[in-house]
């Protein structure tokens, strides 16, 4: 039996003092990055663009300089993605053929009423995609399920979710053969600036495979008492166990495990139910019957929201909310069919984050 095994709730204070301990761990550790290779369909490879990739960057550029609100925003991406040490801008005194030997177009996607990132700068990866495969070169195999997590979250009685920061961005690229790196095709066109990734991007269709196989591996590297309760679903890790000071531990060991590989745990973006009592978890209650509780939490995770609160544990589907143009376009239906089948936006056209 655990410390906190009984109806009682965990105390505000034993997991803020578990916290503190994880981030005391964290600055002791240096991160050992995991690596993976772009998994090539074959020796072929896409062929120089960059005239083509800066024309469509030239584009982009003015036409959203007349929209100063816009610009500013792309801009602010910009900056974030030079100084977020993922990429390796091109030195001054380099060709743009000697830097790489292929470009990838920038799309910004805005959203000006987030309070957050307002633009995000998606990849068009649709000719690179077509020279690799989803999965490759023996690292190890990912098992990536939606179903199976969500099953899993619920079969536990104590569940804590976390989220990875960044995660595609924490997995190495590997530099490949000294004539032929994997990274000089991962280069970009972005405000005019001529970058490449050293990292894992999101939006190949490779990325959701490299993330996970690296994840295979740091989770399966753990005891099997603490793995058996592990779940993840791309950047999204789930821990459960049948106590709270169990889901406590095993966290404590699972973000240590992470944070020596890189990755890092966004803790505003954690939700549980270790201050939930015992006799509510599993209740058959609506919604309705819940709203309005003193302290209670609402998540989302996975495409469900998570009521959390002291007398409260319920789960209940997010539906998508449809708001259909009076002129139906291919694109809308394109945009709707994603959101109902493909929510996290693993296989959209053109998606980075």
């Amino acid at each position: 039996m655990g410390i906190f095994d009984d109806d009682s709730c965990i105390p505000d204070r034993w997991l803020q003092d578990n916290n503190l301990a994880i981030q005391c761990n964290h600055a002791e550790v240096a991160a050992d990055r995991l690596s993976v290779s772009i998994p090539w369909k074959s020796s072929a490879r896409p062929r120089y663009n960059f005239k083509d990739v800066w024309a469509r960057d030239r584009k982009v550029l003015t036409r959203l300089r007349h929209d100063p609100v816009k610009y500013e925003a792309y801009l602010s991406a910009v900056h974030e993605l030079l100084k977020s040490g993922v990429v390796v801008e091109k030195p001054p005194d380099q060709s743009p053929h000697d830097f790489a030997k292929f470009y990838t177009a920038v799309v910004p996607v805005f959203n000006l009423n987030r309070t957050s990132t307002k633009c995000r700068l998606c990849l068009d990866a649709r000719p690179l995609n077509t020279y690799t495969t989803t999965t490759g070169d023996g690292t190890g195999s990912t098992s990536m399920d939606l179903f199976g997590t969500l099953m899993l979250w619920r079969s536990f009685e104590r569940a804590s979710c976390d989220d990875l920061s960044k995660a595609f961005w924490q997995v190495l690229v590997r530099g490949g053969k000294v004539d032929d790196k994997d990274t000089d095709y991962l280069a970009l066109v972005v405000a005019g600036h001529l970058v490449k990734f050293s990292r894992v991007p999101f939006g190949t269709n490779w990325s959701p495979w490299a993330l996970g196989s690296s994840l295979e591996k740091i989770f399966s590297s753990l005891p099997a008492k603490i793995r058996d309760g592990v779940g993840y679903y791309v950047d999204d890790v789930l821990i459960g166990a049948s106590s709270i000071s169990q889901v406590e531990a095993s966290r404590i060991s699972v973000v240590q495990a992470l944070k020596r590989r890189g990755f890092d745990i966004n803790e505003k973006k954690r939700f549980h139910n270790l201050e939930t009592a015992r006799s509510s978890i599993g209740q058959d209650v609506t919604v309705s019957d819940v709203t309005g509780m003193d302290g209670l939490q609402m998540a989302s995770w996975l495409g469900y929201r998570w009521f959390i609160g002291p007398n409260c544990d319920n789960v209940d589907i997010k539906l998508p909310n449809f708001r259909l143009p009076r002129e139906v376009r291919m694109s809308s239906l394109r945009s709707i069919t994603a959101r109902l089948f493909d929510p996290l936006g693993l296989v959209a056209e053109a998606s980075w984050r």
